[in-house]
């Protein structure tokens, strides 16, 4: 383990046993790229997205990864049905994963400290929102700023945990969950007693409901950012613990017994948000995505195929930073497929712009990211040959 205020600067070299992809110079060629990607495989304009990001979830956890100690039976249905991106990388912690996938750029273009945005930096939210999109983000958010910062990183709704990281991220974040939506935290009286989960998940079913019934309906863009499955462990509602449980006691219990209630409660999440989406009528033009913003804490022991595996949050190792990606499109994405494709965190911002059929201006700036919006619907380019992390670790007091 790397000492609390020492920075660390890593690159990843691995070579992918796919086709290689050529880096795309985002402002000159994505549109282009794109336009043809789509009218090859898709025939689709302004597919509806949902992205789901997991918190400390490592490679151990799914089933389909190799991991032995939990069901996940839908996210198992998602690798089943569509791809699974099997190189795919993200920092060794949270925060900066998220600015990376955000924004699009590596950490040492605009991150400044722990959980802050640079103001000057937009967003897949923007992007998609000036596309047309109707957005929403859902979950941890953990990029300072409150109402204004979210508006005006590109989400028309939200409800959020941890709109201020001046918050405290261990209180409130599971049972009677302290939430934050259309300018102020919720009432008590609509949160206690209920799952934050729960609460996200019915937001954003009413989302895509409004957004359907709207008389000019818009494509959507959701970002899913789970509080699930970071401490503090706690039971989930489909625990027998729950309904005794005291959320007083969040700050002090810590008992990972309860995280294969956790991944389970992430897991369902999942599959009924699947279930919504088809029973929408709109699963033939709806990408679903899942990652996770980094490894499984050190303090949780899983199997993953046959031994016990310790959680690598916070290691600059390839299990510090490999994480389960995954892809489903029914009639587009060829169900069953995995690919080795190098990804970084970068590369959302391209490939959602491919899905999108937009691309990012000038005012983006410089990208690193690179299209796998190719590798998803099975169009042939070169790949990825390197992925790369800048990673400061002097976290203060937010690094959870």
């Amino acid at each position: 383990m790397f000492s609390k205020l020492t920075p660390i600067l890593f690159l990843i070299i691995l070579f992918s046993t796919s086709s290689c992809k050529k880096e795309l110079n985002i402002n000159n060629t994505l549109a282009t790229d794109s336009e043809k990607s789509q009218s090859t495989a898709s025939k689709r304009t302004g597919l509806n997205i949902i992205l789901f990001v997991a918190d400390d979830l490592g490679i151990e956890v799914p089933h389909f990864t190799g991991g032995d100690s939990y069901q996940t039976p839908n996210l198992d249905f998602l690798a089943a049905r569509g791809k699974y991106f099997t190189q795919a990388y993200s920092h060794p912690d949270g925060y900066p994963s998220r600015l990376a996938l955000l924004t699009g750029k590596y950490n040492f273009r605009n991150y400044t400290f722990w959980g802050n945005f640079p103001k000057d930096n937009k967003t897949i939210g923007n992007l998609l929102q000036d596309a047309g999109y109707a957005t929403c983000y859902l979950g941890k958010w953990q990029n300072n700023g409150g109402d204004s910062a979210i508006k005006s990183m590109g989400f028309d709704k939200y409800r959020i945990y941890l709109p201020f990281i001046s918050d405290n991220q261990r209180i409130q974040r599971y049972k009677d969950p302290l939430l934050y939506e259309n300018g102020a935290y919720m009432d008590p009286s609509l949160t206690q007693g209920k799952y934050s989960e729960d609460l996200f998940y019915e937001y954003l079913s009413n989302f895509i409901d409004s957004n359907k019934i709207d008389p000019n309906p818009k494509p959507f863009f959701a970002l899913y950012s789970f509080n699930l499955v970071a401490q503090p462990y706690v039971p989930s509602p489909d625990h027998p613990d729950y309904a005794t449980w005291n959320s007083a006691d969040d700050r002090t219990r810590q008992d990972t017994s309860y995280f294969a209630s956790m991944v389970s409660y992430l897991d369902k999440i999942v599959g009924k948000v699947i279930d919504k989406v088809k029973n929408a009528g709109l699963k033939e033009n709806t990408l679903i995505l899942f990652c996770a913003d980094n490894a499984t804490q050190s303090d949780v022991i899983s199997s993953f195929n046959g031994a016990p595996f310790r959680g690598t949050k916070t290691t600059t190792t390839k299990y510090g930073t490999l994480t389960p990606l995954l892809a489903y499109l029914p009639g587009t994405i060829a169900p069953g497929q995995t690919d080795s494709a190098l990804i970084d965190y970068t590369d959302f911002l391209p490939t959602l712009a491919n899905a999108g059929r937009t691309a990012p201006t000038a005012e983006y700036g410089y990208l690193d990211g690179t299209t796998f919006f190719d590798n998803m619907v099975g169009v042939p380019k070169k790949d990825r040959k390197w992925v790369f992390c800048k990673w400061d670790n002097d976290i203060s007091d937010f690094g959870i």
